[in-house]
């Protein structure tokens, strides 16, 4: 069974937590520094904002800063690339990494509401993946996904490979030139699928919960069967961490 780190100290990570057991992997929450030899892979998830100082910025609209946080993923990040084992990043973990390896980030994206979920839900919008890129290996070059985030990739870090775009030109997903890394900005563990005993994240959960701006009216002119179903990306992954 892989074994899974997930370095969080501000939440408990249900939803990455329950994915990764449905796929078969054993995933494990830790909350201070650990040899990468435990482990197979390491999963830097969502949550609060990287401190903008960290790449050279005043704070101008970042949101619930965890210093504390920042340094563990930052600390892990650092010792998993160095054990050259498969990393993989979502929302705030592929913007830390953008950052960790010398990019900066967008501190708010208020005026960019198709991104932006309102309370807990997600919005839903079309992204395009670059032609042979591993999201376009899953899913094709055009698919839907979901997004919940108020911040996103300015200048690129060193060494990334720019794999998929929002419709309006958000990055959405990458990869990198030398190290097993890969990245997204929208949620697959909440994406286009259902556990069974679990929750809904399947189609008919944004039609229900959409946020205005993505009713059900606005998916009627949209090839909606298109939904990324998440699982694909954490397989991916796990196809590429070893282990038992």
């Amino acid at each position: 069974m892989k074994r899974i780190a997930i370095p969080v100290l501000s939440y408990r990570p249900d939803n990455y937590l329950a994915v990764l057991k449905h796929l078969g992997a054993k995933p494990v929450v830790i909350e201070a520094f650990e040899s990468a030899e435990h482990f197979d892979g390491l999963l830097l998830p969502g949550g609060c904002d990287v401190n903008p100082v960290r790449y050279g910025q005043l704070n101008l609209g970042s949101q619930g800063i965890n210093d504390a946080e920042d340094d563990l993923q930052m600390k892990m990040l650092e010792e998993f690339i160095r054990a050259e084992k498969p990393v993989l990043g979502i929302c705030r973990g592929m913007q830390l990494i953008n950052v960790f390896l010398g990019g900066s980030l967008i501190q708010d994206m208020d005026e960019r509401d198709t991104h932006n979920g309102d309370g807990s839900r997600d919005c839903l919008h079309g992204a395009v993946a670059s032609k042979g890129s591993w999201l376009a290996q899953l899913y094709g070059e055009h698919v839907y996904v979901n997004s919940h985030h108020h911040q996103a990739v300015d200048r690129p870090g060193d060494g990334i490979v720019l794999n998929q775009f929002a419709e309006d030109g958000i990055l959405e997903g990458f990869t990198h030139r030398k190290y097993p890394i890969w990245e997204v900005q929208w949620h697959p563990e909440r994406c286009g699928f259902s556990i069974s005993g679990g929750k809904d994240f399947t189609m008919q959960r944004f039609l229900k919960e959409s946020s205005p701006s993505m009713s059900a009216e606005g998916t009627e002119n949209k090839n909606t069967d298109r939904l990324a179903d998440g699982r694909m990306v954490y397989r991916f992954f796990l196809d590429r961490c070893k282990g038992e």
